[in-house]
């Protein structure tokens, strides 16, 4: 009984990590109206900064990462991870790429296997309709 126990307790205490992803996006400057991969990068860092992500300060100035918890439970928590890479594909374009990290004890049964991020949504009809850059799927 006393095993049971100590591997019931080893396994409530190691928890579960799950990761999932958005389908990545590119965001192609629109150069008629002047902009270009470095303006277009910093309007999409502008932007999740104000949906209230923490971005990391980088030694790169064309990567920054931003995170957002969802969700802060003592027992669980849920993560958003955005990433924006400035100069991508031969400096024609901006990758955007959103991932959804679940860590603690619920386990990954019960957490969706599927994740769409309604911040990159946002971000891509942003740039759209501004005419700022063209958002395409990878």
């Amino acid at each position: 009984m006393k095993k049971i126990l100590l591997l019931f307790f080893i396994a409530a205490l190691t928890g579960c990590t799950n990761t999932v992803s958005d389908e990545a996006k590119y965001l192609h400057p629109n150069k008629t109206e002047g902009y270009s991969t470095v303006r277009v990068f910093d309007l999409a860092r502008e932007f999740i900064t104000n949906k209230d992500y923490q971005c990391e300060p980088s030694s790169s100035a064309g990567y920054v990462q931003c995170v957002r918890y969802t969700r802060e439970w003592d027992i669980h928590t849920t993560q958003v991870i955005i990433k924006i890479v400035r100069d991508y594909d031969d400096g024609n374009s901006v990758l955007i790429v959103a991932s959804r990290w679940d860590e603690g004890l619920i386990p990954g049964e019960f957490i969706s296997n599927t994740f769409h991020s309604e911040d990159l949504a946002d971000l891509c009809q942003f740039v759209e309709n501004e005419n700022i850059a063209v958002c395409k799927k990878s």
